[in-house]
């Protein structure tokens, strides 16, 4: 599952995706089946009692008195089974569906996303980002953050109106990524030679068993470059004082988050309620 995560363009710390995937190898794959069918046509919002794989409570929207607190918690995906949820995966069309809810809802004056998230995918990341662009033009939306607000989970947060986080929060990792595999060497240890067949010059970048072509590698590289202007024009639109030298890919500690613009401040979620 993690060398497939890695496949997709990624906005996501490597360092700490390997500290996200590593309760994965404790997944039971005897018991998932079961485990699905006990989850299926469930409704997390309404179960109050809703439990992980591991037995911790569902994320789910809460709320004080006139603030919704939206969590973003975990490795963020965009079309993956419902199930994933139950894996610590936070799903962008959960998220976008609670925003739309809690926008339009006459109730609600102030939004918070409680964020605790390493990144994740860039499929999705940009859409879910520019629907909380749109709600904080409705009303106020604040992100904040005591673990973890990097990468696609910061282009989130950075949309707010405000970002806050703790002191020993990580905050940043203003970039995009993807790995390719190529075990075209181990192939030819064993005496095998892969070949592909294919129609367009560029067509199979990336397969693992055979190395990319200079143009391949080229192409790549000018599409993720794309993304990351992206990444960092949406910044920009929102938090004008984060400077090109704190968009390099690096993740700050808060208090240098906070240094830095990335955040406005240094506060505890419940300072905030």
């Amino acid at each position: 599952m993690q060398l497939a995560f890695f496949a997709h363009y990624a906005l996501i710390s490597p360092a700490h995706a390997q500290l996200a995937f590593a309760r994965l190898p404790e997944i039971d794959a005897s018991q998932l089946r079961d485990y699905a069918e006990q989850c299926a046509g469930k409704s997390d919002d309404d179960d109050d009692d809703a439990r992980d794989w591991w037995g911790d409570p569902m994320p789910k929207i809460t709320y004080r008195e006139d603030t919704a607190i939206v969590p973003v918690k975990g490795p963020i995906t965009t079309g993956m089974p419902a199930i994933y949820e139950r894996f610590g995966y936070a799903r962008t069309e959960k998220i976008g569906a609670w925003m739309n809810n809690v926008a339009s809802d006459p109730d609600v004056k102030r939004i918070i996303l409680d964020i605790d998230s390493p990144g994740g995918m860039v499929t999705g990341t940009p859409e879910l980002a520019s629907l909380i662009n749109a709600a904080s033009l409705e009303k106020p939306v604040i992100a904040h953050t005591s673990g973890m607000m990097d990468s696609a989970a910061y282009w989130l947060g950075s949309q707010a109106n405000a970002v806050f986080c703790t002191p020993s929060a990580d905050v940043g990792c203003i970039g995009v990524y993807q790995m390719n595999y190529d075990y075209s060497g181990w192939l030819k240890k064993l005496g095998v030679k892969a070949e592909m067949i294919k129609s367009g010059d560029l067509k199979g970048a990336g397969h693992p068993d055979v190395p990319l072509t200079a143009e391949q590698r080229k192409h790549l590289q000018a599409q993720i470059d794309q993304i990351g202007a992206q990444f960092r024009a949406a910044v920009k639109s929102k938090r004008s004082l984060v400077e090109d030298d704190s968009m390099r890919g690096q993740s700050f500690i808060g208090t240098e988050a906070a240094d830095r613009n990335l955040v406005a401040g240094l506060r505890s979620l419940d300072s905030l309620l």
